[in-house]
């Protein structure tokens, strides 16, 4: 039933939404797509799990009492070993302000509710592919410096 054919290892996502109902409905559709999903109900679950665990992706709900999901992302994005997984937001809040908010948080994209489940798929998997393109990247670019060196000090 997966989607995209060539993610070749199972998606791990952390999804943090408060609602049940939208919880559970995106939760049950990524996992009917082969995917791993982490739900937390609250910002200080969702960062609690993030730090420990290791995922591909995360998905935010952005009104959540205690601490909101912009704030939630900044945090996540503190950590080093985590400032790379990109954050998907969610939410009702659908103002041109809101959205930029969420850039601005450090948001990869951002998806109005109510939200299509097929089309969330397709946003986290096309943010996990740019996320694993641009680490392929860095490490060409670290091997090739490497490799300059070792021309330079051959010749001289």
């Amino acid at each position: 039933m997966k989607n995209n054919t060539t993610m070749t290892t199972k998606l791990k996502i952390l999804l943090v939404e408060d609602d049940p109902n939208f919880g559970s409905v995106l939760k049950n559709y990524l996992e009917l797509n082969e995917y791993e999903v982490k739900l937390c109900t609250d910002g200080f679950a969702g960062y609690d799990q993030f730090v420990v665990g290791k995922f591909d992706i995360c998905i935010l709900d952005v009104m959540m009492p205690e601490m909101d999901g912009y704030t939630l992302c900044q945090k996540l994005h503190a950590i080093p070993h985590c400032s790379q997984v990109p954050v998907i937001f969610l939410s009702a809040l659908a103002d041109t302000a809101d959205k930029v908010r969420g850039f601005e948080a450090g948001g990869a994209d951002y998806v109005t509710k109510p939200f299509q489940a097929p089309e969330v798929l397709a946003r986290a998997e096309h943010q996990v592919k740019i996320a694993r393109l641009q680490r392929e990247l860095q490490q060409e670019k670290e091997l090739l410096l490497a490799k300059n060196q070792e021309l330079s000090q051959a010749r001289g």
